[in-house]
């Protein structure tokens, strides 16, 4: 055990659970890094930012989660793991851009260990003398997507303070004991009663998964990833905020699984930040999926599916906190049998940071395993296209078969949000070659 700047020994939280039971699973596997860059356009002060970063940590509890494992089962303490900054400069490469990516995949391809601290790793990449990567890679059990958004917003804070000779605000940070108490409290409250009630009547008459791979597979490796911006002007009318846009991107997918599978009962995952309170200030990770169950029927038109979706999210969110994988076993699914199929993920972090004088763009790397199909639609806070990443298994899909499916369900959307009155059976989906029935798991 490390030294520890404060000796008490927490319990792992529902959601941490499940993720230390996955890993025992599969130790070598890396799919529980998560990562991103962000890319600083111009110079940056190595020194002055090593420094700034230090504070961060030092500030998030989460990232020093160290963990053991003895007679109790796991349990976790906030110890003071050693780190450095290292500065990578690829600026004098051939490709920098393809260097610093290649740096960067063969750290987040590395399997973590959680018995071994630390659980993340930062690095600060010199592309170019006006250009910078800094790179950031956390296990999943210790920090989810909104504590990436936290951590990157108080780095640019203090970096930004230092650069001007000045003292950062009051750090905005509560304390990751406050996270793991309140989960407690909650697995022990009316409100996981209540929300346990509503899943399992909800979840009663469960359909089976509706996918669009020929076979199933565990997540044991990085998922397959293709990328496509979409400028669709009836896309942004129809859905000119996140939330419709949630709605429009998880009617259309339904629509999609019934066009090429025939499935009337589809269900999709939606991942949710499961934070209430004073937990949205607290780096960590509490993040779930709802299970969104549509009826698609080719008489439908997609207004009534966006109806359907909204009311679906509206019920869910409010019993958000009950973990997936505590319904599965509730519900009394074998291990095998997923809750849903593919997963739309909206994600609403435009950072907007600027580091000292200079601005900055994320880039999003790993967000952890894909168990089949993940649609992640990144928004903007301006006119700049929707950034649409078709993540998938690579155990169940190949790259051509991502490319189609990504290119033709773009199609599909744009369709969709230009006549959103019209049937579902009237697009074309298919052409001639593609007219086979595709498999339900």
């Amino acid at each position: 055990m490390s030294a520890c700047i404060n000796p008490v020994i927490y319990p792992l939280s529902a959601a941490q659970i499940e993720i230390w039971l996955a890993e025992q699973l599969n130790p070598d596997c890396p799919v529980y890094n998560i990562g991103q860059f962000t890319e600083i356009h111009g110079a940056v002060d190595p020194t002055l930012f090593e420094a700034a970063l230090r504070q961060v940590i030092a500030e998030a509890e989460s990232l020093r989660l160290q963990f053991i494992d003895g007679d109790d089962g796991p349990q976790q303490y906030v110890g003071s793991p050693d780190w450095s900054l290292p500065l990578i400069d690829v600026s004098t490469d051939v490709d920098p851009q393809a260097a610093a990516e290649a740096w960067m995949r063969a750290d987040y391809e590395q399997p973590a260990d959680l018995l071994h601290s630390p659980l993340f790793c930062y690095a600060l990449l010199k592309v170019a003398p006006e250009r910078f990567f800094w790179y950031q890679r956390t296990h999943h059990i210790v920090m989810d997507g909104v504590g990436f958004a936290l951590i990157a917003q108080r780095m640019a804070q203090v970096y930004s303070a230092r650069v001007k000779g000045v003292a950062a605000s009051e750090c905005p940070f509560g304390p990751v004991s406050l996270l793991l108490e309140n989960d407690t409290r909650y697995h022990t409250s009316v409100h996981f009663t209540k929300d346990q009630a509503y899943w399992l009547k909800h979840c009663m008459d469960w359909p089976k998964a509706v996918t669009l791979a020929d076979r199933q597979a565990p997540a044991l490796h990085h998922r397959l990833r293709q990328t496509a911006y979409l400028s669709s002007q009836s896309v942004r009318t129809y859905a000119p905020d996140a939330s419709r846009l949630a709605q429009l991107v998880i009617a259309a997918m339904a629509a999609y699984l019934h066009c090429l599978t025939g499935t009337r009962d589809v269900v999709l995952g939606f991942p949710v930040t499961a934070r209430l309170g004073e937990d949205r200030r607290i780096p960590g990770t509490a993040s779930n999926v709802l299970p969104i169950r549509l009826t698609v029927q080719s008489d439908t038109s997609l207004s009534s599916l966006v109806e359907q979706a909204a009311q679906e999210i509206q019920h869910g969110f409010r019993h958000q906190r009950y973990h997936y994988e505590e319904l599965r076993r509730g519900l009394r699914h074998v291990p095998s049998r997923r809750l849903f199929g593919p997963t739309v993920n909206i994600m609403t972090f435009d950072y907007g940071l600027f580091f000292g004088e200079h601005a900055s763009t994320n880039h999003n790397l790993l967000n952890g395993p894909v168990e089949d199909l993940m649609i992640a639609v990144y928004t903007q806070s301006d006119d700049r296209p929707l950034r649409i990443d078709f993540n998938a298994n690579p155990m169940l899909y190949t790259t051509d078969e991502l490319i189609a499916h990504q290119h033709r369900f773009l199609k599909f959307l744009d369709a969709l949000a230009t006549q959103p009155t019209q049937l579902i059976s009237s697009i074309d989906l298919l052409n001639a070659a593609e007219r086979q029935p595709l498999p339900v798991e």
